[in-house]
């Protein structure tokens, strides 16, 4: 950029020139001192050293120049001498006369411009090098025609020409003319121009310092009062950025301000999408101009062009454009990214950018990166449309401070979005907090309240049906399940076999009540967790890795989601609480789970105090029949007391012993020998086979006596069948008591003294029977009052018996007497 303006101080030069001064003028000195000294030597030493004390004296270019041309004319005795200037931009084709000092008879040049296309071709490198190029006539030093036509129209004849080189540039041409005729240049002379020629150079290196240094002053003390009102003007706009946090007040007034201030056609502030596409949100431009917001507004593809033909490069740090590569990245290669353009038909832009600028109405823009942190949020433009626009490196400062300020406004605008946000959101999740813990109470209420009920239902019955009941629906509306369900284990199945004894369910849903399962896999694998408080939780059974076994089982009750929890009758597991999902797959929550923990565990209270009233109601029937048979027992010994009739005694025994042990049939069998018996008296019921009738009593005695129980019966000890098929009976006592339709039975052994009787049997026929300790010891009191019973009427019939023999002895000894009284 053109305020880059590099100021280099040839000290070298400027120390050489005042020693080259001090030298001369003791050469002058000398010179005058010396009386060979030619006349025409000391002029020139004079005219050098006169030349140089001018450039010391004033740096005035056109001073030194017209006073050198004047000392140099004189002294070489020329028609003409002049300082020739090439055109900076014409590669040494076109140059004027700037000074010349010339005889009245000839034609000036000075201000006049000249073209000669054959100097740069033919003579540049040549003055490069500082030579010096002379020429005696020019018609005939065989010169190019077109050089000659540019002589020949000054009147030249002779020429003698220097280089006047400002450092390395060739900035012009020492002109000495002979215009009145053809000279012969001497040595001294070319000598002499050359010393004049390489002071003039120095001149000219002064003159450029010092023109350089006013610039910079000039540039300085503008800049500086640039920068103190860009400051001024870049801390009222912060400040009016600072005072609100409203983004569109903030974008309108910066871009009224950055406009006002740059004296600028249009400022926009152009925001991107995350598609790189976007939008000119604000804009400040004066009035001559069209409004880029109202184009947008027409055409909404207007403003993707400055996303899709050049803006959107922004995004790469990486890109550096023209202005960064002459700045070597200077104070901007921090990041804030920015694209400078001084006229846009200078600038190779594709057709497609230059076709969008068009549309912009800009010859001239400067853009800056708007950051919001480390995010290419949008841009910051200044846009020229009248003419193009070189732009100042303060003024892109300046920009970049604005952008920055703006990308500090909307990090901060976002931070108050965010935070309002969060607001928002807090209060959102504070008020779904609240809600949710409202409704967590209701239902951990609702959830208290069933259990309560549960609890409140153990307490009122002990009716375990009537607890499932309460229970499974409680727990399947509170938990809007599709069914709740009591599952019970089939006893001494080792947890293989079970059924559903109680549910509630759905009504499109299938019921499982009273489904019988068998799970090998249960038994197997899982059924020794459950009491150790394991609880089976699955949300999906497709997604649970089951076993094929377990899913085919859950599929056929069209199950889910499963949520299974022990139900504990002690430490005894005796079955399970399962609530099932058959709708869909169900996350299970944790408070679901503690709450059916919580029914189960009342369940299982419920099944222990079931258990216990069944034993307490068990040991109360028992202990009833006990009395029962007590009182049943004391009315056989009363009546056996009562008669002596033995026929009466086994009538009633019978009758009585069966209604007690309410058994199909009583017998009393009597052993007539060690082999041989018979059944003398029964009670059945009706319907039965008897046992005492002829046929049927030879085929009972003949296979119950083979049977080698007798020294049991002589040891005290009864038989007790309780199933006939496990009692390892031979198959032909198994066909004879199934052709009575025995199944179970007890024979106690009757004594008479200590002499086997018999037996005193009770028999059940339709099913088998474990006969309880009481109904055997009942039985065998009884055959024991038998045998007493039995042994007094053998004792009342000897009695009898030996009654009969006195009063038949008696009655003959009366006779006898009698007989003798009548023969005395």
């Amino acid at each position: 950029m053109s305020e880059n303006l590099p100021i280099s101080i040839n000290t070298a030069n400027k120390e050489q020139l005042i020693e080259e001064i001090k030298n001369l003028h003791k050469q002058v000195i000398q010179l005058e001192k010396t009386k060979n000294t030619e006349p025409y030597q000391l002029a020139q030493q004079k005219a050098l050293f006169a030349v140089i004390s001018k450039i010391r004296e004033s740096l005035d270019l056109d001073s030194i120049f017209k006073s050198t041309a004047i000392e140099v004319r004189q002294l070489l005795n020329a028609d003409r001498v002049g300082m020739y200037k090439f055109d900076t931009d014409s590669k040494y084709e076109w140059g004027e006369f700037v000074s010349e000092d010339v005889l009245p008879d000839f034609r000036p040049a000075l201000s006049a411009k000249i073209k000669d296309h054959c100097f740069g071709e033919h003579y540049i490198n040549y003055y490069l090098h500082g030579k010096i190029w002379a020429s005696d006539d020019i018609y005939g030093s065989k010169l190019p025609r077109c050089y000659v036509q540019v002589l020949s129209q000054f009147q030249i004849r002779a020429n003698l020409v220097a280089p006047l080189l400002k450092g390395e540039e060739l900035w012009g041409l020492l002109c000495i003319h002979q215009c009145s005729g053809p000279r012969e240049w001497k040595e001294s002379e070319m000598e002499f121009v050359r010393q004049i020629a390489t002071h003039l150079g120095i001149a000219l290196q002064h003159a450029e310092f010092v023109k350089q240094l006013q610039m910079q002053s000039e540039y300085l003390t503008q800049a500086v009062n640039q920068a103190v009102e860009r400051e001024k003007a870049v801390a009222a706009i912060i400040n009016k950025i600072r005072q609100s946090l409203q983004l569109n007040t903030i974008f309108t007034t910066t871009t009224q301000e950055v406009c006002q201030l740059l004296k600028a056609d249009r400022v926009v502030i152009y925001r991107f999408n995350p598609d790189w596409s976007g939008e000119f949100l604000v804009e400040s431009k004066s009035e001559e101009w069209k409004s880029l917001i109202e184009e947008q507004k027409s055409d909404p593809k207007f403003a993707e062009n400055i996303s899709e033909c050049s803006i959107k490069y922004l995004a790469d740090i990486s890109i550096a454009d023209s202005y960064l590569q002459e700045t070597q990245g200077g104070e901007f290669s921090r990041g804030e990214i920015f694209r400078v353009c001084h006229d846009i038909y200078k600038a190779n832009f594709s057709p497609c950018y230059l076709e969008a600028l068009e549309r912009y109405e800009a010859k001239a823009y400067a853009i800056i990166a708007i950051y919001q942190g480390k995010t290419l949020w949008g841009l910051l433009a200044v846009y020229q449309n009248q003419t193009p626009r070189n732009w100042q490196k303060s003024e892109i400062n300046f920009l970049i401070q604005i952008g920055g300020q703006l990308g500090v406004a909307i990090q901060q605008a976002e931070l108050l979005a965010q935070t309002e946000q969060q607001k928002r959101d807090l209060e959102t999740i504070l008020e779904a907090e609240l809600h949710r813990q409202s409704e967590s109470l209701i239902e951990e209420a609702e959830r208290e309240r069933a259990l309560a009920q549960v609890i409140d239902k153990i307490r009122r019955t002990l009716d375990i049906n009537t607890i499932f009941e309460t229970a499974t629906s409680e727990v399947r509306q509170l938990l809007n399940a599709d069914r709740a369900a009591v599952f019970k284990f089939k006893p001494y199945s080792y947890w293989n076999q079970g059924k559903f004894v109680s549910e509630n369910v759905l009504s499109p849903f299938c019921s499982v009540l009273e489904t019988h399962i068998e799970d090998h896999c249960f038994g197997e694998r899982f059924a020794q967790n459950y009491p150790l408080g394991h609880v089976q939780v699955l949300p999906n059974i497709n997604e649970a890795g089951l076993t094929d076994c377990y899913v085919q089982i859950l599929a056929q009750f069209e199950i889910q989601a499963n949520l299974v929890v022990a139900l504990l009758k002690g430490d005894e597991l005796w079955g399970l609480l399962c609530i099932h999902q058959c709708s869909a797959p169900r996350q299970w929550q944790k408070k679901e789970i503690e709450f059916v923990q919580k029914i189960a565990v009342q369940l299982g209270v419920a099944l222990q105090q079931a258990e216990l009233l069944t034993q307490a109601q068990k040991r109360s029937e028992e202990q009833a029949k006990v009395a029962e048979q007590e009182r049943a027992l004391a009315r056989v010994i009363d009546r056996i007391r009562q008669t002596l009739d033995i026929d009466t005694i086994f009538s009633s025994t019978t009758q009585e012993v069966r209604q007690i042990l309410q058994c199909d049939r009583v017998v009393v069998y009597h052993f007539i020998s060690d082999r041989r018996g018979e059944f003398i008296f029964e009670s059945k019921l009706s319907g039965g086979i008897p046992l005492d009738q002829t046929e049927q009593k030879k085929i009972w005695l003949d296979t119950h006596l083979q049977y080698p129980k007798i020294g049991q019966y002589q040891n005290h000890e009864p038989l007790i069948i309780d199933d006939i098929f496990n009692a390892s009976l031979s198959m032909s006592h198994l066909r004879v008591l199934e052709e009575f339709q025995i199944r179970a039975y007890i024979l106690v052994p009757v004594f008479v003294g200590e002499i086997l009787w018999g037996l005193l049997g009770a028999y059940q026929q339709t099913n088998t029977r474990n006969w309880e300790p009481r109904e055997v010891s009942l039985l065998t009191q009884v055959a024991n009052q038998l045998g007493v019973a039995i042994q007094q009427a053998k004792l009342l019939a000897e009695l009898q018996k030996a009654k009969e023999t006195a009063d038949a002895a008696n009655h003959a000894k009366s006779e006898f007497l009698a007989n003798m009284s009548h023969e005395l």
